[in-house]
């Protein structure tokens, strides 16, 4: 096999980095592209780098294999050692086109990159596509011909080289901005909850008039229009349906199960939102109103209010639903009950847990912990048996003096919330 390759490519330039764009076969990709060795004088270091690459590759080659629309951004590729040719395009001219009114720029922009096979080509962005590319190529040969975007940089292993390298390496991570959370599952067509998330916004009348709040978790503190946001709803709606191990429920939701599944998952999503809307005198009546701000403001606000009307506690509250589900309580028996517990932040046992009753606002930062034990608190609450989660009511009190902070030399021994009584 020749080890020479010629590639179609715009040849361009910004700042001091010229950079040619094409595009490669994976096969060629596979043989030809390492990582971002030697960028390091230090093994370690760039050993830090190969174990990011390992950690992430599985999940992208899963992508590659199951998804038929799949599509990479570009890999960006230093060149060093060897002699790449670059060849100019010379286009003629015919009775639609004039070559001669091309700007140099242009005219010089359009050829081919000739790559002699002697070059070291390693990854600078896009490690994890090239590790799972390489990984898919090892097993199934049908990939070999697919074509992957691709730029290509000159770098110098000297110091000043490898200085500006690494440069460049850290400023493709840092000012790749992620994109946001929310418009992931605004987006998402394989995830399954983002799917049903979405549908249910859309056709669902309890969602109607701009209910869910986009641009992030929490709501703006003026907020009166919108009941939740769309991150809250997922992560309620995500921990319900979870009928896996977490591991398997993440690698099932980065590809499209079928009509047929998603249909399913939705059933059980409507039927959910359907009876907590119902259990709620607090959402019927919103459900009921023309006037969400008048609504929204009784059950929200500096006052406090329905911890159901916070993101946060959307998602504790669906969370005891599960652990109260999973341990065999009945679904419309739960529901009673939990309507039936105490709803407003100012009361125990959300004062102080949720609620700062100081500054008259959630606190600003909810840790997986508290969140974790405002579930349970429900669970307890509602009449759940605690052996069912390896709990009891001892480890349960010192669990909640913990996250509160209560001093039990100066305060005594705290009092868990009273059981609901049906």
């Amino acid at each position: 096999m020749s080890r020479q390759l010629l590639l179609p490519a715009l040849r361009s330039q910004m700042g001091d980095w010229i950079y040619y764009v094409s595009r490669m076969r994976m096969q060629d990709i596979a043989e030809r592209i390492s990582f971002t060795e030697e960028i390091h004088k230090r093994k370690e270091l760039n050993e830090i780098l190969q174990r990011q690459v390992s950690n992430r590759k599985k999940h992208i080659s899963r992508y590659l294999q199951t998804q038929k629309q799949r599509f990479f951004n570009s890999i960006i590729i230093g060149v060093y050692k060897g002699t790449p040719e670059w060849y100019v395009l010379q286009v003629g001219k015919n009775q639609n086109f004039d070559p001669d009114k091309l700007s140099e720029n242009i005219k010089s922009g359009i050829g081919f990159l000739k790559l002699s096979g002697q070059e070291k080509l390693f990854a600078i962005d896009g490690q994890h596509r090239v590790a799972a590319i390489k990984d898919v190529i090892r097993n199934n040969k049908e990939f070999i011909d697919e074509e992957v975007p691709v730029i290509f940089v000159a770098a110098k292993m000297d110091t000043a080289g490898k200085k500006r390298t690494r440069r460049l390496f850290s400023t493709l991570n840092r000012y790749a901005k992620q994109v946001k959370r929310s418009y992931i599952i605004a987006l998402n067509e394989d995830d399954t909850v983002a799917i049903i998330v979405r549908r249910l916004i859309e056709d669902h009348p309890f969602f109607n008039n701009k209910k869910i709040y986009i641009e992030s978790k929490n709501l703006q503190k003026n907020d009166f229009e919108n009941f939740t946001s769309l991150e809250a709803l997922y992560d309620s709606l995500d921990t319900y349906l979870c009928d896996k191990k977490a591991s398997e429920w993440e690698k099932f939701k980065t590809i499209y199960p079928g009509d047929d599944v998603i249909e399913k998952y939705f059933k059980e999503a409507k039927q959910i939102v359907d009876m907590v809307v119902s259990t709620f005198p607090a959402l019927k009546e919103l459900l009921r109103t023309s006037n969400n701000s008048q609504v929204i403001r009784k059950y929200r606000g500096e006052h406090g209010g329905h911890i159901i009307y916070r993101p946060i506690g959307l998602i504790i509250i669906f969370n005891a639903i599960k652990i109260a589900k999973e341990s065999n309580m009945n679904l419309e028996d739960i529901l009673k009950r939990i309507s039936l517990i105490p709803s407003q932040l100012t009361e125990e046992p959300w004062s102080n847990l949720l609620w700062d009753k100081t500054r008259k606002r959630m606190y600003p930062t909810i840790s997986k912990e508290r969140q974790k034990i405002a579930s349970i608190l429900i669970f307890y609450m509602i009449d759940g048996d605690l052996s069912y989660i390896k709990m009891n009511r001892s480890k349960l009190r010192e669990l909640y003096a913990a996250a509160i902070d209560w001093d039990e030399d100066k305060l005594g021994l705290i009092n868990l919330p009273l059981r609901v009584n049906i």
